[in-house]
């Protein structure tokens, strides 16, 4: 548990950020002072992880208590109602985390987002990359400061290497331009061929002060740029705007992953429905063919030939249920692992999930495959992807009532990767929305009949997971949507 003080002598204040603290954070101790002798007597009494000071109080002179926090390493914000550009400049010199001035109720929200960054930096993994022994340490310096978890190197291969062998999750790279083996540059453009903007951060530290550097740099894939010399509060503020971006990232990330499960759960529960009705017939011949054998039986009339062939029908209903559950099982079972397959057989295993379904609809199913092609690749999310477009295309036939309605499936190839392409003639999609096509929360249909994930989800499997691109174009007869895949993904 982490231990916050917070000391202002404005009791409505120190209520509000107290109201904001439990709102933004859980699980920290909160120490509050409304003077100076009280301040004191907590920060000699508590291991203090961060402190948020007024630097005026009535009891002593101004900024006592932000000099002594910063005295006994406690990181310190200071938040004040003195809007002047004295204060400011005098405070933003000393070695402080963060100066918030008291103009709004947002100045409260702001100090508290802040103080939770900085709670959250405990767990936060930051490798300082310079050749000079004595710019490395001022840096680690400064961000100690900070409570992040500091890891450096004299140069780019060393950080490289330290990436990618350390077993360390970094967040941030922070990195010196001018180094001997390795420069700036070239680090980012490495750590870029491995890791997005969204997985690990690049801010380029230097005193180079041509125009087109930073420009370069942020074109190579830098996130952020400052110039030596620095402050705490000016590196602070570059971190911490940094790290919260990346936060938001990954916010993002898991409530895309519980949209696409969600999504995946729903067509699960569609597919069940589809195979319990294609099972229909099946158990019925089954049904049929014993009580058949058992009344002829019972007549004397069951001949050697009768009982063959009703044993016949019986063992081939039999199997056709057991290859529907074994086409089922594949669909959920591999879990996100790539494997070898031959994609004619995985579309044709996708297709029986719902041929029943489409048979319901009176639709036709047209397939022109190149039965060579084989692919590594996750097969459970392509099928995902199928079936999605399949759903959507038998949507509109139905709904547009189309005259001898047909879905035509094609695949194509050549050495580097395959193209699936899904078609319909149900007259295409209307200009004025086909970019919105993939947009979330996108739909046609009647709020009762979806949510419009289908597509989008379809879109972010391919492009994410399966290192492909999906589009579509209209036809003369419909809408053709095109499945780009490497080959081995």
């Amino acid at each position: 548990m982490k231990t916050i003080l917070v000391v202002d002598d404005d009791l409505v204040i120190l209520k509000k950020l107290e109201a904001e603290i439990h709102k933004q954070m859980s699980n920290v101790k909160l120490l509050m002072a409304t003077s100076y002798k009280d301040s004191i007597k907590h920060i000699l009494t508590n291991d203090i992880d961060i402190a948020l000071v007024d630097i005026f109080l009535p009891d002593v002179k101004e900024g006592a208590v932000v000099e002594f926090a910063l005295k006994k390493n406690i990181p310190t914000m200071v938040i004040t109602g003195d809007d002047s550009l004295s204060v400011q400049d005098k405070y933003i010199q000393l070695p402080i985390i963060e100066f918030i001035q008291k103009r709004s109720s947002k100045s409260i929200a702001h100090a508290v987002k802040t103080l939770s960054r900085l709670i959250k930096n405990h767990d936060v993994n930051i490798l300082i990359v310079d050749d000079s022994a004595l710019q490395l340490e001022k840096a680690k310096r400064v961000i100690e400061t900070m409570k992040l978890n500091i890891t450096t190197a004299m140069n780019g291969l060393e950080a490289l290497d330290i990436i990618e062998n350390s077993g360390i999750d970094f967040s941030l790279v922070l990195t010196d331009y001018n180094m001997p083996e390795m420069d700036g540059m070239d680090l980012t453009i490495k750590i870029r061929e491995k890791f997005d903007k969204d997985e690990l951060g690049i801010i380029v530290m230097t005193i180079n002060d041509a125009p087109d550097i930073p420009i370069k740099f942020i074109k190579y894939g830098a996130s952020d740029f400052i110039h030596k010399p620095f402050t705490l509060l000016e590196m602070s503020t570059r971190i911490n705007a940094n790290l919260e971006i990346l936060d938001l990232f990954k916010s993002n990330t898991e409530k895309e992953k519980q949209i696409l499960e969600q999504a995946k759960n729903a067509q699960i529960g569609e597919l069940i429905g589809n195979i319990a009705h294609q099972w229909r017939q099946p158990l019925s011949t089954i049904s049929a063919a014993a009580s058949g054998m058992e009344v002829q039986k019972e007549l004397g009339l069951l001949t050697d030939e009768e009982f063959e062939s009703m044993i016949k029908r019986i063992v081939d209903s039999t199997k056709f249920l057991s290859n529907t559950i074994d086409t089922f099982r594949d669909y959920t079972d591999d879990a996100g692992v790539k494997t070898s397959f031959n994609l004619e057989e995985r579309i044709l295993s996708t297709i029986s999930l719902v041929r029943s379904l489409l048979d319901e609809e009176k639709i036709s199913i047209v397939t022109e495959f190149d039965k060579s092609i084989e692919m590594n690749s996750v097969a459970s999310e392509l099928s995902q992807v199928i079936l999605n477009i399949i759903y959507n295309a038998k949507d509109i036939l139905t709904e547009r009532e189309i005259i001898d309605p047909y879905i035509k499936i094609a695949t194509t190839a050549d050495d580097k990767k395959a193209i699936i392409t899904i078609e319909d003639n149900a007259g295409g999609v209307d200009t004025d929305i086909i970019d919105q096509i993939f947009d979330p929360y996108f739909t046609t249909k009647h709020q009762s009949q979806g949510k419009g994930l289908g597509l989008y989800m379809s879109k972010d499997i391919v492009d994410k997971h399966l290192n492909g691109s999906l589009h579509l174009n209209n036809t003369k007869e419909g809408a053709r949507f095109y499945i780009e895949l490497p080959l081995d993904s």
